[in-house]
């Protein structure tokens, strides 16, 4: 002979709502964290011009740095940083510059005035070093966020 049974799983349903709120509230802020991380070791790690050699004052690159997000869809954050300056891609990939609205491009290179039809920089990658050492502590801080955040939560 069967007994019937009934088990109430209303609390845990409401727990787990409640669980997943705070998860995805938990992810948004390490988003948040490991790209305000990625800002600082991206103005560490972007080149300083050197004064007489270069068209920026130096530190301009560093200073430029700005964060977009993050900004969530289906539990998924994402959010950007970089350099806001014009010339913060050519100095992370390097390449030719050429004129674009003049015959020439003029400039002073150590107090020596330079006039040339193209100039080849060799890229820094400076945001890819500061990705690569975020990525490299990815894991550690994002175990303490959440341990610190779910540790009230879960008791």
């Amino acid at each position: 002979m069967y007994e019937e049974t009934t088990i109430e799983v209303g609390g845990v349903i409401s727990f787990l709502s409640k669980l997943e709120t705070l998860v995805d509230k938990a992810t948004e802020g390490c988003a948040k964290m490991m790209v305000e991380k990625m800002e600082s070791l991206a103005e560490k790690t972007a080149p300083v011009g050197t004064p007489g050699n270069s068209t920026a004052p130096p530190g301009k690159l560093a200073s430029s740095m700005k964060i977009t997000g993050p900004v969530g869809t289906d539990h998924v954050w994402r959010a950007k940083v970089g350099p806001t300056t014009k010339y913060g891609r050519q100095r992370e990939l390097g390449g030719v510059i050429v004129p674009v609205r003049a015959k020439a491009l003029v400039f002073h290179r150590f107090g020596v005035l330079v006039v040339t039809t193209r100039v080849f920089q060799h890229g820094e990658h400076y945001m890819k070093k500061a990705r690569d050492l975020g990525i490299a502590e990815l894991p550690a801080l994002t175990q303490a966020y959440f341990e610190k955040v779910l540790a009230p939560f879960l008791g």
